[in-house]
């Protein structure tokens, strides 16, 4: 939507302010700031929220009912079409200091970098290539760990303590960091909770099925 109360809906081209939360719990996605939304864009009969590799980012505010959170599953379906720098964050949740970011998927280099947890445990794999359509799926509990998917497969696994209730909830789409890079998402799925393989098999190919 182009207005902070989801009133008008957005055409092909326009600048979206308000990204709806489809769960039905009021979790929506968006930006006050004109010059850092992002554009939506119809593309082989998908709809694609579009980065400019400068600013645009999307947000949901700080929530506390997310502070005793202790798994989750963070998916989103991507395309980078011009490399940034090395880091180029697609999904953040969380400030990322201390103790702990919830939640980050991201490049690292060469590869894909899913990260979390109290002093930031990462999974590094899976292969990065610009102008790919690529789905990463972050899932991780005290007691599976966390652990990465790259379209559909398992790139590894690392022990995961949770930060604990004094890490700040906010959510952040097409974060940089100050490093970004260009290109499209598709969709995104936050859950409180660490799914099944069965559903990841699912999750993957509903993503996949979101970018053009």
């Amino acid at each position: 939507f182009t207005d902070a109360g989801a009133t008008t809906p957005c055409g092909d081209g326009d600048l979206v302010y308000t990204w709806l939360d489809r769960s039905g719990n009021n979790r929506n996605w968006a930006q006050a700031t004109s010059g850092n939304r992002p554009t939506l864009r119809l593309i082989s009969g998908k709809w694609i929220i579009l980065r400019d590799g400068i600013s645009s980012v999307m947000s949901q505010a700080t929530d506390s009912s997310f502070n005793s959170v202790n798994s989750w599953t963070a998916a989103i379906a991507a395309r980078v079409t011009t490399g940034g720098s090395s880091l180029d964050t697609l999904f953040e949740w969380g400030d990322g200091t201390s103790p702990g970011t919830m939640a980050i998927l991201r490049r690292n280099g060469a590869s894909w970098n899913f990260q979390g947890g109290r002093n930031n445990t990462a999974v590094n794999g899976g292969t990065y290539t610009v102008g790919s359509n690529t789905v990463l799926i972050g899932r991780c509990s005290a007691a599976n760990g966390l652990r990465g998917w790259v379209n559909g497969s398992l790139v590894g696994t690392a022990a995961y303590t949770p930060p604990g209730s004094s890490q700040i909830q906010a959510r952040t789409i097409c974060s940089g960091e100050s490093r970004t890079a260009a290109g499209y998402i598709g969709d995104c799925v936050l859950t409180t909770s660490d799914i099944s393989d069965s559903d990841t098999v699912l999750l993957n190919t509903y993503l996949a099925g979101t970018l053009p």
